[in-house]
């Protein structure tokens, strides 16, 4: 089964070929080491570049950071969070 299948099937009540792995969240001490770089993981550095215009950055960091991170450990599944739109206003 492909990660895919394996996670639907999961849902749907049905028996997969194995138990789907994967991660709702996660910190720093897990994502750094793995991507040997450092990531907009924490709240200050999330806010700071916000507030620097530099959100594209951010979340192109996210979403590269959480393929690498994906294979890396080889899960089924990873909770993607929903982000800040470009047109947004405070």
């Amino acid at each position: 089964m492909t990660s895919k299948e394996r996670v639907l099937a999961t849902i749907t009540h049905r028996e997969p070929d194995r138990v789907p792995t994967g991660e709702w969240g996660f910190g720093r001490e897990i994502v750094e080491p793995v991507l040997g770089r450092g990531t907009y993981g924490n709240q200050w550095a999330t806010e700071h570049a916000f507030w620097q215009g530099r959100r594209d950055e951010v979340i192109q960091n996210w979403k590269t950071g959480l393929v690498k991170l994906t294979e890396h450990y080889r899960w089924d599944a990873i909770l993607v969070h929903a982000v800040i739109d470009r047109d947004y206003t405070h």
